[in-house]
């Protein structure tokens, strides 16, 4: 049975040895980056490549990206049309419900090809967070993540417009019906607040490789201040629900969830406004002539592209990325004006993220904690489960402390900054994790691999039939499970716990309990 605090602890320590044993990241990008894509990956490195940017590696998945190399196989996912989303169906009382919508989330990332998109989607929904605490019903969320599906390969300016504009995101922060200050009551700053905060800047102003600037006493420079918000919120003024179909359209329209909103200038502060770095928007412009020109001023700040780069990473690779990884992703974001294919690609293809594919021995500041969601499909689809609509897995991410579409507040799930206590260690996901539920994430193990998750129906034969000769079975969910990266000592004990089983089904369900609850699965490197 896997101990959280071994976990932590043995994870913790061997990161340490990676990081003394290897040096930081030199120059040698360009060659190492040409070398990789020279040839196809092997097996392993396959793996390992779709454990950091799909929803968990199937052998089928595997042999692609055997065929087609990262970017041939990177190319293809960028063309897939989007999983879809149906509209929630009502029940006789006229009350729509989320269980499905969560369902749906986990049948999706478990069958749908759009792997790509689908995880690309996943980590803008937990940067740019609206959340079911507040948006009550799932038809008020659904459009939201339909179109963070839509411009998850897009331009990160289009993004940022749409999200603004979103009723979702303008509801759950209080932009919607936001009108201009009157005597005693200023702008609603929600907005303003948390899309300079946790949405674009952050509040230190950033070097290029993601780390603080300093002032001449060694403290941070602050990227803006109370005033600058203040500023941002009366640009944000003057935006209501679209009207409703047939409605004829008025300041505090209803909600209307699948249309942008509209402006209404007559509510709309039209004074002149000072943002940060000496930017000034001039008096008399229209409510979508200020927005234009604040998000075009946010989208150039220079902190935008380191910014968002090591919150992607870390999404994808790694919660400690260094700071020339950073720095190189960050310098695609700048080249390619933000186009986000782009950034994606220069993610997974970096030699950062690439480092140990085919070594026993990834890069020092390598590897995470699979999120919930994470672990629970990387499971299913590595044990070629068949998923039904109606499913208990969103009841299982709940109890492991991940409520699909339900983050407890707009920082999302856990904080990109989270420190492993008592070490330097950025690990974020490791947050909302403890030695309870560690036993819970084996507990979810168990009920996978001996059937007792509703809607989810396992295929043990394939193990089975490789039981017989354990070296096969182990070699097989070695590649699977761990991209080749068993050791001696874990193969010994593996073998050890298979023999005293009474059948080959015994024997492959013990082999891949122990597995799936290992240290070495729960954290990629």
């Amino acid at each position: 049975m896997l101990v959280w605090e071994d976990l932590r602890v043995r994870t913790i320590s061997s990161r340490f040895v990676a990081l003394l044993a290897i040096p930081l990241l030199s120059p040698v990008f360009g060659a190492v980056a040409e070398a990789a894509t020279a040839q196809l990956p092997s097996e392993r490195a396959s793996v390992r490549f779709l454990q950091q940017c799909t929803f968990g590696p199937t052998p089928d998945l595997i042999q692609r990206v055997q065929q087609l190399g990262f970017e041939g196989f990177l190319d293809e996912q960028f063309a897939l049309a989007a999983s879809t989303y149906p509209d929630p169906v009502p029940d006789s009382n006229g009350k729509t419900h989320w269980l499905p919508t969560q369902q749906r989330f986990f049948v999706n990332a478990i069958t749908g090809p759009d792997q790509v998109r689908q995880r690309m989607a996943w980590a803008l929904l937990q940067i740019w967070v609206v959340s079911g605490v507040k948006l009550t019903r799932p038809e008020q969320m659904l459009p939201y993540v339909r179109m963070l599906q839509n411009d998850a390969f897009g331009h990160f300016r289009t993004l940022m417009e749409d999200i603004t504009l979103s009723p979702a995101m303008g509801h759950y922060l209080d932009m919607v019906n936001n009108n201009k200050p009157t005597a005693g009551k200023g702008a609603n700053e929600n907005y303003a607040r948390e899309l300079l905060q946790l949405f674009s800047i952050g509040l230190q102003k950033l070097n290029a490789d993601g780390s603080p600037q300093l002032d001449a006493s060694g403290k941070p420079v602050a990227t803006y201040d109370q005033e600058a918000i203040e500023e941002l919120a009366r640009v944000f003024t003057g935006w209501t629900y679209a009207p409703l179909s047939g409605a004829t359209s008025k300041w505090t329209n209803p909600g209307n969830w699948n249309a942008p909103l509209v402006a209404f200038d007559a509510h709309h502060d039209q004074l002149a406004k000072n943002l940060f770095n000496g930017i000034a928007i001039p008096a008399g412009q229209s409510a979508k002539a200020d927005l234009d020109q604040a998000l075009d001023a946010i989208s150039h700040h220079p902190n935008v592209a380191p910014f968002i780069s090591r919150n992607l990473i870390q999404h994808f690779v790694t919660g400690e990325p260094s700071p020339q990884y950073v720095q190189d992703v960050a310098a695609t974001f700048v080249s390619s004006n933000g186009d986000l294919k782009q950034v994606l690609r220069a993610i997974l293809l970096n030699p950062e993220a690439r480092a140990g594919d085919d070594s026993a021995t990834p890069a020092a500041f390598d590897g995470q904690l699979r999120e919930p969601a994470l672990f629970i499909t990387g499971l299913v689809r590595a044990l070629g489960a068949t998923v039904a609509e109606v499913n208990g897995l969103p009841g299982w991410s709940n109890t492991l402390s991940q409520n699909i579409f339900f983050p407890p507040t707009v920082f999302n799930y856990y904080a990109p900054s989270y420190e492993i206590p008592k070490t330097p260690l950025n690990a974020p996901e490791f947050q909302i994790d403890s030695g309870s539920l560690a036993m819970a994430r084996a507990d979810f193990v168990n009920s996978l691999v001996y059937g007792k998750i509703a809607g989810v129906t396992v295929n043990l034969a394939p193990f089975a039939s490789l039981a017989a000769a354990p070296g096969a079975l182990l070699g097989h969910v070695n590649q699977l499970f761990l991209h080749g990266s068993m050791d001696t000592r874990m193969r010994d004990a593996l073998a050890t716990a298979m023999s005293a089983q009474p059948n080959a089904k015994s024997a492959a369900q013990t082999a891949l309990y122990l597995v799936g609850s290992s240290q070495q699965y729960q954290v990629t490197r």
